[in-house]
């Protein structure tokens, strides 16, 4: 139940098969080096890249610089995407190698808990202010829970429970396999509920 705080409404909806053929006109332009087809891509994609990218650097400071870097370099390598995919399962593609590897270069284990990183946008919801403190410190707890993950872990949580991409999506962004991927989810949650617990 808990975990639909997490969810963020996506400003577009629900992808459509016409937003889908959109976005592979518009990757297809980027490739040939038109900026306003990737400014569209940009403008799509942004806030759900960034959003994946705090959740698992757990760092409001460097999350923007990771996302910039992102978006620089699907456009350089947009010739390598292939439109039988999603755009965003390329995208978070990108954006999870180069979270891994600032998380690796700034050898860091303990991720400090940011509020600025939690999911729940309190002003989308339409309750009264005691609904929205209480939903607040649900994000809150949800969030410090997910930071104290290992990085495996919160990735496969984040990419299924948050982000919503099916197992064959995060197996395309993460390079692993999907039956793999599916024990990880079912000892994440585990591990997930164990902290839970240990916050409540």
């Amino acid at each position: 139940m808990t975990v639909s705080l997490w969810q963020i409404q996506d400003e577009y909806g629900v992808t459509s098969e016409e937003a889908l053929l959109e976005e592979r006109r518009w990757a297809l332009l980027s490739a040939e080096g038109d900026a306003r087809a990737f400014r569209s891509i940009v403008e799509r994609h942004h806030r759900g890249v960034h959003q994946f990218i705090l959740r698992i650097v757990g760092s409001e400071a460097d999350t923007e610089e990771l996302a910039q870097e992102t978006f620089a370099r699907a456009f350089v390598h947009m010739e390598r995407f292939d439109p039988k995919y999603r755009l965003s399962t390329w995208l978070y593609r990108i954006a999870l190698n180069l979270s891994r590897d600032h998380l690796r270069s700034a050898k860091r284990r303990e991720r400090p808990y940011e509020p600025g990183s939690n999911a729940l946008d309190p002003g989308e919801l339409s309750t009264g202010p005691d609904m929205i403190v209480g939903a607040q410190y649900e994000a809150q707890r949800l969030d410090r829970a997910l930071a104290g993950l290992p990085d495996s872990y919160r990735e496969v949580l984040i990419l299924k429970d948050v982000e919503d991409f099916t197992f064959q999506e995060i197996a395309e962004i993460t390079q692993c396999t999907v039956a793999g991927l599916k024990i990880r989810a079912v000892r994440a949650r585990a591990a997930m509920r164990k902290k839970l617990e240990r916050l409540a």
